[in-house]
């Protein structure tokens, strides 16, 4: 998914940001610069910075990941339609990776309310307490 594009005084002000503590200058020294002696936004500026430089590389082994997904779709999905079983299979499996790449099998939120009520069974021979009686009111009609 493409990134929201910084307007270019920011982007040089970042790639400077970058070069400046590359060279080992302090936060403080960036700050002065360019942040205007804000430290903490320097800092979190830079940091920002590095993780886009990581996240493209990322971005692209992606997309050729896909692209390679794709074409051995291409490549199997004749033959799968002919009737080819190992072909289905490989088609299936290159439609499964395609879909953990792209996150589509993400569990879904589950409800797990159904709205009855809980039942709670009380066992004294379980209660080592010298109680008989449960604490709370059970409904027994149901059990």
């Amino acid at each position: 998914m493409p990134r929201k594009r910084q307007p270019p005084k920011y982007e040089l002000r970042r790639a400077d940001a970058l070069r400046m503590r590359a060279r080992r200058m302090t936060y403080q020294q960036i700050a002065d610069k360019h942040y205007n002696g804000d430290r903490s936004n320097a800092y979190k500026d830079i940091q920002k910075a590095l993780k886009d430089l990581q996240r493209e590389p990322a971005e692209d082994v992606l997309k050729q990941e896909l692209e390679s997904i794709d074409e051995l779709e291409r490549v199997f999905l004749a033959k799968a339609l002919k009737g080819d079983r190992d072909a289905f299979d490989r088609v299936m499996k290159a439609k499964e990776r395609r879909a953990k790449y792209l996150g589509l099998d993400a569990p879904k939120d589950v409800n797990l309310n159904t709205g009855g009520d809980i039942i709670a069974v009380f066992d004294p021979s379980l209660d080592n307490s010298g109680r008989t009686e449960p604490e709370a009111e059970v409904d027994t009609s149901q059990l």
